[in-house]
């Protein structure tokens, strides 16, 4: 009977420890290689940033294999000599510790096992007494069942703290010695070996002298035990330790905190290869201060860069601002704030334009426009205040004409427009047609470098796009897996956006409005577009070559404006010293590639040559030709009609007939534009010919001095025609009637001003302009003034003695 008792009894202590044993450890023990910090790297494999785990701490996980030989031997021996022999508690030890501790009447050392001291570090913080000694002890015995010793030493050197943040052997070595694990020395190993006995006490950086002592204690019981020979021994107590000051590298701020928003939450150890290029950044930092430092008495203080690569979409570089650690908005990105892009969209217009049958030699009028439906009473101006008559499209673009633009996007539809740059990834344009109006193309509405940056990648990618990719691949326990690219969709024709890269990288056509040789002038094929916001609170240049994406912004966080700062002068210098810098790089690294010479004619786009007044085919009488580049079936079939060739009589000055002798004919070519030119050629003096003579020139010519139909798409002022032989009336030509101004509440009121044109028949010596029924000023030709606005409804009169008068309504609103 007792022999049963005594079994049962056996029996049901065997099954007690079994399953006190065996019982599930908690997730923090049972998944031990969890925490790890997250490290982003840069694509050529230099860290970035290295993100603490949630433990506030930098761990990186290496496989036991990966670490010195040299430091596990040091730390078995320094920590728990009896390792490989006891079932995670040490009785020995205990007994030992006890022993210590009560001759010394306190406590002086501990006899906790590597497996002990593992579970204590893993589980959240509790309070010290026997009850929790007795459950550690417990937990360690379990995971002894659970893992091999093998897996709890790899564990134990990756989860222990090393001080000063550090947790892990390799993140202690990274930190201290600059080195990986695996190549340190019998030294250094001993110094980390020590440190886990009290990582908050023993700092190996300010205070190294109490490492060293324990450490050299330690190096002397690693000879007696055999783990170093004699002279590995003496080298090593005759070597300075020397730690290297802590030093946590934090490159590429803005783009890092970009990444990690985007990142999904993950556990366990990961490294993330992103796109940058670290060398390339600290180039960028570097340019972008030193040309924030020039424009300083500009009231320019800041600024933000991106460059794509236009075949992968990666994010090269990217600074979000002059200095991350300024304590005023020092960490706003301005890569992905959103701000007025001034005329940075106005490619993405023309590119509707060209798609709808316009052309790059098409003629679109450059004069005072009042938009249909403006809100508060916009107007748009040309950056210089003046007006450029009929211009090409390729002029306009190249010298972002505003008068134009606004013209062109009121023919096409601002909700056109709207759903173009929704389709070019502009989700922040997140308002009806509506209330941006035709300003959506000047300005009206905020978007984002990044975005803009992007939109002009689509360009160079021939009208193709794809959102950006900042991450290459990424690594969860040592598995690199790459990021998949995202898949590209048809925004734009090919042969569109060549014509607008060709337009966008053409000296000659910006000429007129930002001269031959400023900074955009490059000697290698580079499109490129300069925006300035209103009042100058922006600056931009966006650009690129057929390998890479620049894009610039300066200006204010606070909003303020520049002083004398555009977007030429701002910005643009910045674009072309890293567009020179990324030439150089190219050079250096490989020969240019072929599709860097130049950009690709795409199929379907052909060269024809057109005279460049009127964009048609040359005339007998054009004073020369140009070449430009077509979508096929877009070439111009007519030769042109606006320089005529006319005949006049030296004696009287007209027109000459069958009864004006050999010797008082003049020959003289005349520029003959639609009637919607007549007040700018006033303005500027342009001289016209008899007003008989264009149908006296068709009596004598053969060919037809007009095209007999106008091409598709295109708008009344775009061709010339014939002038209207019916008698010139006298009226105002602009501001037309109901014209609505809203006064600018930023420029100073003598600056607001509004141009008064006519329209007066021949021989008129003079006019009178009168508002609210007091005279303004008598003007001789071109009949021409301009007047100050003030806030109210007027009445715009013009008056000529013998002729009569005209008149106008308009408010001016504040």
């Amino acid at each position: 009977m007792n022999r049963r008792r005594w079994g049962l009894a056996l029996v049901l202590v065997l099954l007690l420890v079994g399953v006190l044993v065996g019982w599930p450890l908690p997730e923090e023990l049972a998944r031990p290689h969890q925490e790890a910090s997250l490290i982003l790297l840069d694509r050529h494999g230099e860290v970035l940033r290295e993100v603490p785990s949630s433990r506030n701490g930098v761990s990186r996980w290496v496989s036991l294999d990966q670490v010195a030989p040299v430091l596990v031997q040091a730390t078995i021996l320094a920590e728990d000599r009896r390792f490989h022999l006891h079932p995670g508690v040490d009785p020995l030890a205990l007994l030992r510790s006890a022993w210590i501790n009560l001759r010394a009447g306190r406590v002086l050392t501990g006899g906790s096992t590597l497996t002990q001291q593992l579970v204590r570090n893993l589980r959240p913080p509790r309070s010290r007494g026997l009850g929790t000694k007795i459950l550690e002890a417990w937990e360690a015995v379990r995971m002894e069942v659970r893992f091999s010793k093998t897996e709890i030493l790899e564990a134990y050197l990756n989860r222990i703290p090393y001080g000063n943040g550090a947790y892990g052997v390799e993140a202690a070595s990274r930190r201290y010695f600059q080195k990986s694990a695996s190549l340190l020395s019998p030294a250094e190993a001993a110094a980390l070996a020590v440190l886990p006995r009290a990582p908050e006490a023993l700092d190996l950086v300010s205070r190294p002298q109490e490492v060293v002592v324990l450490q050299r204690d330690l190096l002397k019981r690693m000879g007696e035990a055999g783990l170093l020979t004699e002279e590995d021994l003496r080298e090593a107590l005759e070597v300075p330790l020397l730690a290297a000051p802590l030093h946590e590298r934090f490159a590429a701020p803005h783009f890092c905190d970009m990444v990690l928003a985007e990142l999904p939450p993950a556990a366990g150890d990961r490294q993330v290869r992103t796109s940058l290029d670290a060398s390339l950044q600290s180039l960028v930092e570097d340019l972008l201060e030193t040309h924030l430092e020039r424009l300083a008495g500009q009231n320019v203080g800041n600024g933000a860069v991106v460059i794509l690569d236009v075949a992968t979409g990666e994010i090269l570089a990217l600074v979000g601002s002059r200095n991350y650690f300024d304590p005023v908005a020092g960490q706003v990105n301005a890569a992905l704030a959103l701000r007025s892009p001034g005329s940075t969209l106005k490619p993405f217009m023309y590119g509707m334009a060209l798609e709808r049958g316009r052309t790059a030699a098409s003629v679109l009028p450059d004069l005072e426009f009042h938009p249909d439906g403006a809100r508060d009473g916009f107007l748009p101006r040309n950056y210089d205040w003046t007006h450029h008559g009929p211009v090409r499209l390729r002029t306009a673009l190249a010298c972002s004409y505003n008068l134009v633009a606004a013209r062109t996007l009121q023919e096409l539809g601002p909700q056109s427009l709207l759903e173009r740059l929704h389709e070019l990834g502009f989700t922040c344009l997140d308002r009806p047609a509506s209330h941006y109006g035709t300003g959506l193309v000047l300005g009206d509405g905020e978007v984002c470098l990044l975005d803009l940056a992007l939109a002009y990648r689509t360009l160079a990618r021939g009208g193709l796009y794809a959102p950006a990719r900042p991450v290459l691949a990424m690594a969860e326990g040592g598995n690199w897996k790459p990021i998949p690219t995202f898949p590209s969709r048809r925004v734009m024709d090919p042969g569109v956006c060549f014509v607008l890269s060709d337009i966008l990288a053409d000296p000659e056509a910006r000429a007129p409005a930002f001269g031959r040789y400023g900074p955009l002038s490059l000697s290698f094929p580079c499109a490129a577009k300069t925006g300035t916001s209103k009042d100058y609170r922006d600056n931009w240049t966006l650009g690129y070559t057929p390998r890479h994406v620049v894009g610039v912004w300066v200006g204010n966080f606070d909003g303020s404006s520049m002083v004398g700062a555009s977007g030429v002068t701002g910005a643009a210098p910045l674009f072309r010293d890293l567009m020179l810098a990324l030439r150089a790089r190219e050079e250096a690294q490989a020969p240019p590639r072929a599709a860097e010479k130049g950009f690709l004619v795409p199929a379907g786009v052909v060269q024809e040559a057109i005279c460049p007044v009127s964009g048609q085919g040359p005339g007998p009488d054009c004073p020369g030709s140009m070449a430009e580049w077509f979508l096929s079936g877009t070439v111009p079939s007519e030769p042109c009609c606006v320089h005529r060739r006319v005949v006049l009589d030296r004696r009287t000055g007209g027109l000459g007939g069958a009864s004006t002798p050999d010797s008082e004919r003049l020959e003289r070519v005349y520029e003959v534009h639609p009637p919607l030119y007549r007040a700018w050629m006033a303005e500027v003096g342009l001289p016209t010919p008899p007003e008989d003579s264009i149908s006296a020139s068709r009596s004598r010519s053969t060919r037809p001095v007009l095209p007999a139909a106008r091409p598709r798409g295109r708008s009344p002022g775009e061709y010339p025609e014939p002038p209207s032989t019916r008698p010139v009336r006298l009226a105002i030509a602009s501001p037309e009637e109901g014209a609505v101004f809203r006064l600018d509440p930023v420029l100073r009121r003598e600056y607001q001003k509004v141009t008064l044109r006519a329209v007066v028949p021949e021989g008129v010596p003079e006019v009178e302009w009168l508002v609210d029924g007091q005279i303004l000023e008598r003007c001789p030709p071109p009949f021409t003034t301009r007047w100050q606005l003030t806030p109210g409804d007027h009445t715009l009169v013009l008056r000529a003695a013998g002729v009569g008068e005209s008149s106008v309504r308009l408010t001016v609103l504040e």
